[in-house]
């Protein structure tokens, strides 16, 4: 079993952004220009897949945009096993978490 400390790679968070644009770079290399998407080339190779009308149905709320960002906000906590209430731990390494989805 590997040690795990608090400066090993796996402790840093994830960059969803990079990893969502590296994502679109692999399915859409021509829409990126100097490392930037370009849209309109993007929109172009999605085709029938856009929707450009003005009408849309949805659930909209003062404020989402910035709880999409929050929620998009890599964490800066790590969870730890707690080994002294663990049972077994060095066999199973399974982990019970508690808390608030907020």
């Amino acid at each position: 079993m590997q040690n795990i400390t608090p400066t090993h790679a796996r402790m840093k968070p994830l960059d969803r952004d990079v990893i969502n644009i590296d994502h679109l770079k692999s399915l859409f290399p021509e829409a990126f220009i100097e490392g930037k998407i370009d849209f309109e080339v993007l929109t172009q190779l999605l085709g029938g897949a856009i929707d450009e009308s003005e009408e849309k149905y949805g659930l909209n709320w003062h404020g989402k945009r910035r709880a999409r960002q929050l929620a998009l906000t890599p964490s800066i906590g790590t969870l730890r096993p707690r080994l002294e209430d663990s049972e077994d731990w060095v066999a199973t390494q399974n982990l019970m978490i508690e808390g608030d989805n907020l």
